[in-house]
């Protein structure tokens, strides 16, 4: 007996913009048993959760995601964040 694993939608999808290159975005998945993807190359090779997926992750709970400068209270007001 062959078993063959049917693949699942995602629930969400995000187009979050790369940091490093100029333009250029990646695709962050939501699915229902509670995993996230991301088509970006630190998270293919690690398998751990990226940049991409935390901005996805802050814009489902509605809040702006302002990176490990904001948790360390070194936040630029100046600086703007792109949105997803």
């Amino acid at each position: 007996m062959i078993v063959k694993r049917i693949p699942e939608k995602p629930l969400f999808m995000w187009k979050v913009s790369s940091k490093s290159e100029n333009g250029a975005f990646h695709i962050v998945e939501y699915y229902e048993d509670n995993h996230w993807e991301c088509d970006c190359l630190g998270y293919q090779m690690r398998k751990k959760e990226c940049r991409h997926i935390r901005i996805a992750k802050h814009s489902l709970k509605g809040l702006k995601y302002y990176g490990e400068d904001y948790k360390n209270n070194k936040l630029n007001k100046s600086k703007s964040v792109r949105s997803v």
